[in-house]
């Protein structure tokens, strides 16, 4: 692989997310490749601190104390409520929790919660050499666009009944039927509130060295992530690793200088803005 794969709305998925189970129910992990973000930081105050998603990396903290580890083993497996664990850490134990978004909107102690336990938090699909129809139909899969029809869509009451008499428009449930079998949906087929467009300022970066070892997700602030893939990803060369830094904000001009990144290590810096309709995950 000699070329860099760049793209301009990078999508990563949560493992435990609904979108993931499908996969596993219909055996598509055949027809679709993932690769891990394992590791999770939180930047803050100029330190990374690395979030702890099991038993075992509480155990690994460099930054909890003993009685800090069993209090916050005791919360994550739902033993002791916030109140008494938030009582027993130092406040900066809390401030870095609450931090842990991997979303711009989503509440961090909730999620850390809901996400304890995994050993992969995130995941990024392989594209890699592949044919571009290949590709395009695992990006439409992901749309729920790319379901091959063999009959008229068949609509549903909320009760699971066929309507015979056909509305102009679709109805919250809907059927499909294909050649794999059939689809049921609880949703409309096309919204009529359209989804606002937000501007997204992003920087790509290419390395030499990486500025952590594997693929992890850093949140850098409340409306700044980072993720970097490495070669393994086949997105980037032998050797070579991709950052990605996506913010709601204009970046800082020195923002590589905030993480410690070696400035000699960068092959290539590309920024851009774009507007999008969803987040990176």
């Amino acid at each position: 692989l000699t070329e860099v794969f760049i793209e301009s709305n990078p999508r990563l998925f949560e493992t435990n997310s609904e979108l993931i189970d499908i996969i596993v129910g219909a055996d598509m992990f055949g027809q679709m490749n993932f690769i891990s973000i394992i590791d999770h930081y939180v930047f803050l105050k100029g330190k990374f601190y690395k979030i702890p998603y099991n038993d075992f990396d509480i155990a690994e903290s460099d930054w909890l104390t003993v009685k800090e580890k069993l209090f916050l083993q005791k919360f994550a497996n739902n033993k002791i409520q916030f109140f008494e664990f938030e009582a027993n850490v130092r406040p900066l134990v809390v401030e870095i929790l609450n931090s842990a978004k991997i979303r711009r909107r989503s509440h961090a102690i909730p999620v850390y919660l809901k996400n304890y336990g995994t050993n992969e938090l995130l995941c990024y699909p392989i594209f890699g050499e592949r044919e571009i129809s290949d590709q395009m139909s695992r990006m439409l899969a992901f749309k729920n666009v790319a379901f091959y029809m063999e009959d008229e869509i068949k609509l549903l009451d909320q009760h699971g009944r066929e309507i015979k008499n056909k509305p102009k428009k679709l109805p919250t449930f809907y059927q499909l039927s294909g050649q794999y079998g059939k689809a049921r949906f609880d949703q409309f087929l096309t919204s009529e509130i359209p989804r606002k467009r937000q501007k997204k300022y992003v920087k790509v970066l290419i390395l030499s060295k990486p500025l952590k070892e594997g693929n992890f997700f850093i949140t850098f602030s409340q409306n700044i992530f980072i993720f970097q893939l490495d070669w393994e990803t086949r997105v980037c060369p032998t050797n070579m690793f991709l950052i990605y830094i996506f913010a709601k904000d204009p970046l800082q001009s020195d923002i590589e200088n905030e993480i410690g990144l070696d400035h000699e290590s960068i092959i290539l810096s590309i920024s851009f803005e774009r507007k999008i309709t969803e987040p990176p995950i």
